[in-house]
């Protein structure tokens, strides 16, 4: 009666170091897929705003791409989103390396910017006992530098979910806008 427990923990010990041997890498080691498109859902369904962005992920741990932004529903300056249209490049350090998937989890990046928007200054003029307010559209570009933080999920099926975050500082001082920020979440493919 007391072998029985014996046997059975004897079973499953042989299994787990039968399990040992065969290492995870072993069994995934395939030609991993490296390109991804995807674009912002947040932004165009909130906002009206397309952004869509191509990365390639070219060691476990680094990828780089670039997003591109063109606002759909430009407004007045104060009233809207401040970018009407940005190419953004980007360099990412993926801080966890899976040999099944490259390219996933929690990531840093580095981004640079470039933009245009618009914006009107008022000016306020004493005339006499009125006072008169001109605002004059003003079209600008400006650059800026920053870094992001974010979470992706690759799915076996290739679908992409991604959560990111950052923030960058204006360089030229062409626009009001000093700090430029960057944050969606996104929806893709990896192929």
């Amino acid at each position: 009666m007391n072998s029985i427990p014996w046997l059975a923990l004897a079973v499953l010990a042989s299994a787990q170091m039968n399990a040992q041997d065969i290492s995870l890498d072993s069994v995934l080691d395939y030609e991993i897929p490296s390109h991804e498109i995807r674009y912002g859902a947040l932004k165009l369904a909130f906002g009206g705003i397309f952004e869509g962005g191509y990365e390639y992920v070219f060691k476990p741990r680094h990828g780089f791409g670039t997003n591109v932004l063109v606002n759909f529903n430009p407004k007045e300056y104060g009233e809207g989103y401040y970018e009407d249209f940005a190419i953004n490049p980007y360099y990412r350090f993926y801080l966890l390396k899976t040999k099944n998937y490259w390219g996933k989890g929690l990531f840093v990046e580095g981004f640079l910017n470039f933009y245009t928007g618009r914006e009107s200054p008022s000016t306020i003029e004493f005339e006499g006992a009125n006072i008169v307010v001109t605002h004059e559209d003003r079209r600008y570009f400006e650059t800026a530098i920053g870094l992001a933080v974010g979470q992706k999920w690759v799915y076996k099926s290739g679908f992409v979910l991604e959560l990111k975050a950052g923030v960058g500082n204006s360089l030229l001082g062409n626009s009001d806008v000093q700090a430029n920020f960057k944050g969606d979440v996104s929806l893709g493919y990896r192929f």
